[in-house]
């Protein structure tokens, strides 16, 4: 048995695809590779294939992780071959690699994303610099979300206006641990505006050290 770790990205065309629907395709997605999946046990056996971090719905994504068991032994050139040939639309691979079958939980390990912010209106950038830095400067930020309070600001680790095509974006590193995950489209409601303003893309994904390298990417 093997446990490939891929990387794979999610563009404006899947970006409406739930969580649920995504893991249907990389089943099919996995099939039409022919790959022999691992199940799991119990009554209701399922595949073996972990999301990392499921996306929000109508995110696009750059970088997304999922972690699969196999029953091939297979090369992992060959392994790349098969997937990118057999690819869905909305669908990109990026790369996959074979990780020890006793790493713990990938959906246990990771320590914060990336997103960029792209605002589909007119915006100043000097006040929006002014509003970042006051935000930041906050003690707390008190948000609720589907009937919970909560406070977003410890889950904003860092914030910045960058160059993005012929605009700008707005570029957030938040933390996206278990039970602490700081959502971009909350970050911008906190700043007082419209959520639905802006298109939202996750760019990378960043993983504990102890499993990473120095970059914290695995």
């Amino acid at each position: 048995m093997q446990r490939i770790r891929i990387k794979y990205r999610k563009n404006k065309i899947s970006r409406f695809t739930g969580m649920l629907d995504v893991q249907k395709i990389w089943e099919r997605w996995l099939r039409r590779a022919e790959l022999e999946l691992e199940y799991s046990k119990g009554f209701h056996p399922q595949p073996r294939i972990h999301q990392a971090a499921p996306l929000p719905l109508g995110y696009r994504s750059e970088e997304e992780i999922i972690d699969i068991w196999i029953n091939n032994q297979s090369e992992i050139s060959e392994l790349i071959g098969s997937l990118t040939s057999t690819q869905p639309p909305g669908f990109e691979l990026i790369s996959a690699q074979t990780v020890d079958l006793d790493l713990p939980s990938i959906q246990t390990q990771i320590s914060s994303a990336e997103y960029l912010v792209i605002p589909q209106i007119e915006i100043c950038v000097s006040k929006l610099e002014s509003e970042l830095g006051d935000l930041l400067d906050a003690n707390s930020i008190p948000r609720e979300r589907r009937g919970k309070k909560y406070d977003l600001r410890p889950l904003i680790e860092r914030m910045e206006i960058v160059d993005h095509e012929s605009s700008f974006a707005i570029r957030l590193l938040l933390s996206s641990r278990e039970g602490a995950t700081g959502r971009p489209d909350e970050v911008m409601a906190a700043l007082g505006y419209d959520s639905n303003d802006f298109l939202y893309q996750r760019e990378k994904l960043i993983f504990q050290s102890y499993l990473s390298n120095d970059d914290g990417q695995i």
